[in-house]
């Protein structure tokens, strides 16, 4: 059993995103583009953040990229969280390794891992007054499975097809029971996403309701739950205004009012932020970052973020087909170049199946490797591939540092005979055909919707997961998955996720370049500072 009594959330959250929360939205603010209330007078009672990325929905059900996750985890409450632990420089850090209790106080674990039992808060309400419990908990997680989004694949820790739970019970108004179809160790992680979130059933059901394999409209642009804030304020890539919900089941947030404006171009972010008119600034590109680290007043802070730049390559379209000439691509990538003159050293190198700090990362097995044209030129020879060779390359024009990363690929690999068409798209293009896997290669910047080996591996190396768009089939990897997602201990675990990093490493399936930090610039105000996957606001802090 783990069972822990609810106290103050520790300086948790912060990387690619912000929290927002929990009531129903309301269009209005001042400004557009984000243009920060520059001239207003701050207290302590407000913290102003300034961000470079707007948000596409509201809905936990639907919501599938960073930004969006991380927005979301304000505005409602889930069953489990991610723990803290000490940061760089006084701060905080979510740690991927642990789930804690959140709005579940404590929970058992029964029939050899199939069977979870959650006891709930007591007494927690809606906004409107409605009960939030066991019903409420069903009610979401139905929801979730229904609709069918990429939510459906965060909340069950990749297995969803079959899906991992199969049954959700609410014996009393203070009890869920989850069966599950097979033990696995990443399902509270699961529950920890915003994927998670616990919505209003009534609310929902007065704006559209359920439908199978339905996006909603309300529910894009509005608020169903029950979290620390309450957003009064939402016009959608210019403002938003979050306060503290005062009917909030848990602990007050330490700063009543958070407002945050979104600001797109590169250049006038930084420059806002040497102004002083932001508290915090996040979403800088590195080079952006970089410029700002002797700037008086400002401070940075480095976190390590499970987000990657790498080059997916379709394993099953020729040349990529072979594993000899992916060992020579890999061999000739220039990696510590790549992450100093385009990541400005803001990033780790790695070389390995799972992201660095994550659950299940094999630190031992996951070593740089050495870049080596002479060992390249001897594979591509051996591969029988003919040179020279043409590899188109797909890739998000609005990406920070993907064109750069691109070209620098580009050079090296026409040095062994390697051709690379470089192929620059629009987002709203480059998603959907990179989600279809209608490329050869892609250079992408992204990470695992949950920070765990098991949920990275099942969505890009499981030869059977729908989600593994560059069909990566390594032979075994899927049998010793299974095993360590249902291993009775932790050391089991590690052993099958070691073993599956060997294998992976000798397939070459795909070409991790670094794996990214995030980096956030604070004001000199700020007292109280967190970093996690998912945004929480409530432990940030100023003074005035």
């Amino acid at each position: 059993m783990f069972s822990m009594t609810m106290r103050r959330r520790r300086a948790v959250v912060l990387l690619a995103a912000l929290g927002l929360a929990a009531t129903a939205c309301t269009a209005g603010g001042s400004g557009s583009g984000g243009s920060g209330g520059g001239g207003e007078k701050r207290t302590s009672d407000t913290l102003t953040v300034n961000w470079a990325t707007g948000n596409t929905t509201l809905d936990p059900a639907a919501a599938c990229n960073q930004d969006d996750l991380s927005l979301i985890h304000n505005l409602y409450s889930g069953l489990t969280r991610y723990a803290t632990k000490p940061g760089p420089d006084g701060t905080s850090e979510y740690d991927p390794t642990k789930i804690e209790p959140s709005f579940a106080k404590s929970w058992t674990v029964t029939d050899s891992g199939r069977t979870y039992t959650f006891k709930l808060h007591e007494g927690a309400k809606f906004p409107d007054g409605g009960a939030m419990d066991s019903a409420a908990v069903k009610y979401s997680v139905e929801r979730v499975l229904t609709m069918g989004t990429c939510a459906t694949f965060y909340l069950q820790a990749g297995m969803s097809a079959p899906p991992l739970i199969t049954k959700v019970e609410t014996p009393d108004a203070n009890t869920v029971v989850f069966r599950l179809r097979a033990p696995n160790a990443d399902f509270l992680a699961g529950l920890a996403t915003p994927a998670g979130s616990i919505v209003n059933p009534a609310v929902v059901e007065a704006n559209g309701g359920v439908k199978k394999g339905t996006l909603s409209t309300w529910m894009a642009g509005n608020t169903a739950g029950s979290g620390p804030y309450s957003l009064t304020t939402y016009q959608p890539n210019s403002t938003a205004v979050l306060t503290a919900n005062p009917g909030y089941w848990g602990d007050r947030p330490a700063t009543p009012t958070i407002r945050i404006n979104y600001v797109t171009s590169a250049p006038t972010l930084a420059l806002r932020a040497k102004s002083g008119e932001a508290d915090v600034t996040l979403g800088l590109p590195p080079q952006s970052v970089k410029s700002l680290e002797t700037e008086k007043g400002l401070r940075l802070k480095a976190h390590r973020a499970p987000l990657f730049a790498q080059v997916a390559l379709r394993n099953d379209a020729a040349p990529l087909d072979n594993v000899k000439f992916r060992a020579a691509l890999t061999l000739a990538v220039p990696y510590e170049k790549m992450l100093e003159s385009v990541g400005f050293g803001f990033g780790e190198l790695y070389y390995g199946s799972v992201l660095p700090g994550v659950a299940g990362y094999d630190a031992p097995g996951s070593k740089p490797l050495r870049t080596d044209v002479a060992e390249a030129r001897r594979l591509l020879a051996e591969s029988g591939v003919k040179t020279p060779v043409t590899v188109p390359m797909m890739i998000n024009s609005s990406a920070p540092s993907a064109e750069q990363l691109a070209t620098l690929l580009q050079g090296v690999w026409q040095e062994i005979g390697v051709k690379v068409e470089i192929e620059k798209l629009a987002p709203s293009d480059f998603t959907p055909r990179f989600t279809k896997g209608d490329y050869t290669s892609a250079l992408v910047l992204e990470g695992p919707g949950v920070p765990t080996a098991g949920y990275q591996l099942a969505l890009t190396a499981s030869c059977d997961s729908p989600f593994n768009n560059a069909k990566v089939c390594i032979p075994g990897l899927d049998a010793k998955l299974a095993r360590a997602q249902a291993a009775p201990d932790p050391g089991t675990a590690r052993k099958l996720y070691a073993e599956i990093n060997s294998d992976w490493r000798a397939q070459s399936p795909r070409i991790p370049l670094y794996a990214l930090q995030h980096v956030a610039v604070l004001g000199t105000s700020v007292t109280h500072y967190s970093y996690a996957k998912f945004m929480d606001f409530t432990d940030w802090a100023v003074s005035r």
